[in-house]
């Protein structure tokens, strides 16, 4: 356990327990909906997410609080995909717990956590960690943009209402759309397609596929929003073009659907393919009940996909800005177009 002396409190860093699993859920979902109104993840998600994902909860998460109180503040932290030169930080603060010096806090916490992971890093290549705020917390912007972070890529949150007009999907000539099956083949097929699809992407770090599919697979396989009988590969022959993994939910709120992620491979793009299969899934989510559809897009997308989800019917909801800060000067082997 680490402590800490603010200007008005001592404070106590250290790793999240099952114990704390409910209260630092409470905390996630109080600090999101006082943005932007919604809860971001349930008690499971929370639980499974610490188990399945490539972390390690007694080193790479931080529960911020009062000594013995409730929890001010949570972290976790993503070494991200090998060789780990581009890392991540999750950092949520109780709304009643702003301007404490809870955030110097929980970002130093980051910083030391990146700084151990930072002694492993290849030699010549850049490094950085990055964190997310919404558009609209201006006094998290400022605070980042005062550490040394700078603002580097948006994301907006895109929704279609799913009012029951939309369009029949078309689907390019020969393309066939098959089902993904809980199986290793087709989870395989799939997932190929999409880590190929998304090198394309900003950010993206090439890596062995064994590792991304592993990854994926236990995510897939362990989120209980997922339903694999409403994610969808586009065959053209054997070859897959394109694929989507779809969620039926979104945290509590059972009437929004989810597109986790859609992917085209190259040779199939500019086609109509990414087109047949948005509005294919939301299709299959308005035939499920849900009210609408929801999905993350990178404001400045490489592939357009912006202008595709537009194209589609969908709008902006609301903006997340992704800030970084250069640990390590050198050669970038992220994709950033």
């Amino acid at each position: 356990m680490e402590e800490q002396i603010t200007q008005t409190k001592t404070l106590t860093l250290q790793p999240v327990t099952e114990a704390d699993y409910v209260e630092v859920v409470d905390l996630i979902n109080a600090a999101t909906r006082s943005f932007v109104g919604h809860n971001i993840v349930t008690l499971n998600e929370f639980a499974t997410d610490l188990n399945t994902l490539d972390l390690n909860p007694a080193k790479d998460t931080c529960v911020v609080r009062v000594t013995d109180g409730e929890p001010l503040a949570y972290a976790d932290f993503w070494a991200g995909a090998e060789p780990h030169v581009r890392m991540f930080g999750f950092v949520r603060i109780h709304p009643q717990h702003k301007g404490e010096g809870v955030g110097t806090a929980i970002t130093g916490w980051l910083e030391s956590r990146a700084a151990q992971e930072l002694t492993t890093a290849p030699d010549g290549l850049r490094v950085t960690l990055g964190m997310r705020a919404y558009g609209v917390q201006s006094n998290a912007q400022a605070f980042l943009d005062s550490c040394g972070y700078k603002h580097v890529r948006s994301n907006y949150r895109m929704t279609i209402e799913l009012d029951g007009s939309i369009p029949e999907p078309v689907f390019p000539a020969g393309i066939v759309l098959h089902t993904i099956q809980p199986d290793e083949a087709d989870l395989r097929r799939a997932l190929q397609a999409e880590q190929e699809a998304f090198l394309d992407h900003y950010g993206a770090i090439p890596e062995p596929f064994e590792t991304y599919f592993q990854r994926r697979k236990n995510m897939l396989l362990h989120d209980e929003t997922v339903d694999l009988s409403a994610c969808f590969m586009a065959l053209d022959g054997e070859q897959v073009a394109g694929a989507d993994f779809n969620a039926i939910s979104l945290a509590d709120d059972q009437e929004t659907g989810w597109v986790g992620s859609l992917s085209v491979r190259r040779p199939w793009r500019k086609q109509g393919l990414g087109l047949a299969l948005l509005r294919n899934a939301f299709r299959e989510m308005h035939q499920r009940g849900r009210k609408r559809v929801g999905l993350f897009v990178d404001a400045e997308s490489l592939t357009g996909a912006l202008g595709l989800y537009q194209l589609a019917g969908m709008h902006v909801q609301y903006e997340t800005r992704y800030f970084e800060k250069e640990l390590q000067p050198g050669k970038d082997i992220a994709n950033i177009g």
